[in-house]
């Protein structure tokens, strides 16, 4: 495997159940940020890393023609599964190797990335292929996270503070099987314009959760925790590990997820650089 295919995020961020669950819980966000593309009807746009189709459907609702492709043979099964059949000759879905594309130069009017180019080791080769099929005056975009800005209430602070903080000293995350960077998004405008891109664009989107919540926001966020939880292991005390713990227990009478006062926010970002 290249070292510059998506690889698993330690499992389930690649699951194509929890990608799902994600794109749910954040939908109305995520419609925004396409609706804010102002998109024309005849542009032709690319989906890079367009995993089981979720992002795709909600291109086409602004444009006719769109390109998806993945290296998750399952995941495309699943987004061609899940068209309309109305919509099924208006798509393309290919596997696909983001740092070696078989789409010609000069191919689409906009090249759309979600979250694909955080998990590669050498990200600037993918952002080069994206801009190499991109038109001239084309846009590349770039839908990407920076887990640093997440706000947690109803957990001790300074727990939760020395948590973000070990996390982000340790990145970028790197196994055998996994790569992320889960900084990336302060790296983009960088990379972009590395690439030659030019006219950049910031675009933040607030994603928060407040109490009460739904029982999918209940189900995405203890995902999440799961996992800061099984990271922590090798830098928190004992004592530190086990209010974590506790805190984070679906069992537990004391998980923050059911308390009156519980709120969750984080930043999304959509950068936009011009061929």
């Amino acid at each position: 495997m290249s070292n510059i295919e998506r690889k698993d995020l330690s499992g389930a961020y690649c699951d194509t159940d929890w990608l799902t669950l994600h794109h749910k819980v954040k939908k109305e966000n995520r419609q925004q940020m396409i609706d804010d593309l102002n998109l024309s009807e005849d542009d032709l746009v690319l989906d890079s890393g367009c995993g089981p189709g979720l992002w795709t459907k909600m291109l086409l609702t602004k444009v006719f023609n769109v390109v998806g492709f993945d290296i998750n043979q399952d995941a495309l099964k699943v987004a061609q599964k899940s068209l309309n059949f109305k919509d099924q000759d208006r798509v393309n879905f290919d596997f696909g190797n983001i740092g070696h594309l078989t789409y010609s130069n000069d191919t689409f009017d906009l090249t759309f990335d979600a979250n694909t180019c955080m998990y590669l080791a050498e990200p600037l080769k993918g952002i080069k292929e994206l801009k190499r099929v991109t038109k001239k005056e084309g846009r590349v975009v770039i839908k990407c996270m920076d887990y640093s800005s997440t706000v947690i209430w109803s957990i001790n602070q300074k727990l939760w503070l020395k948590l973000m903080y070990e996390l982000s000293i340790r990145n970028p995350e790197v196994t055998k099987n996994s790569y992320i960077d889960c900084v990336f998004a302060s790296k983009v405008i960088s990379l972009m314009l590395e690439a030659g891109l030019k006219d950049m664009k910031v675009k933040s989107y607030d994603i928060s959760f407040i109490a009460p919540l739904t029982q999918d926001q209940k189900s995405y966020l203890q995902i999440i925790f799961n996992n800061y939880l099984n990271k922590s292991k090798e830098f928190l005390l004992v004592n530190e590990y086990e209010k974590l713990k506790l805190a984070f227990d679906p069992e537990s009478k004391s998980n923050i997820l059911n308390n009156p006062d519980f709120y969750y926010r984080t930043v999304e970002y959509v950068i936009t650089g011009v061929k």
